[in-house]
Order: C-alpha cells, then structure tokens, then sequence
C-alpha cells in the first residue's frame, strides 16, 4: 500500500477474511481511519490484532472478542 493511500477513509470493516499473509501494516497507521471492525477474524488475524497498537483517535472492535489472556 502506498504512502498517503486512501486519506478519506473513515470506517473499515473485515469480515470473516482469511488472510494467506499479514494484512499491510500502513493499514493501521491510514491518518482519517477511525473505526475500524473485525468480525470473526481467522487466527493469523486474532495474532496480528493481539499485537497491534493503534492511534488513539482509532477504535478498533473485535468480535468474538480478542482472549486477552495470551
């Protein structure tokens, strides 16, 4: 993903994706993202989004929700 790709976008929501690789991480650094929603994510996704710090302007919801027991 190139630098300074997709400014406007606000709202970002994952479903059910099985991801063969990990998803960019320029993803989560997008400056007009603000919510983004992950449902049923597969495990490579629960590991990245385990790991991930967002911005604090960033919501991120998981559901089912992440085990933060790991």
């Amino acid at each position: 993903m190139a630098k300074g790709a997709m400014p406007n976008l606000q709202r970002l929501v994952i479903k059910s994706c099985l991801f063969v690789c990990r998803p960019p991480v320029e993803l989560w650094s997008l400056t007009g993202l603000r919510d983004v929603e992950v449902l049923h994510p597969c495990p490579l996704l629960k590991n990245v989004l385990q790991q991930l710090q967002t911005r604090d302007e960033c919501k991120l919801q998981v559901n089912p929700p992440l085990d933060t027991t790991m």
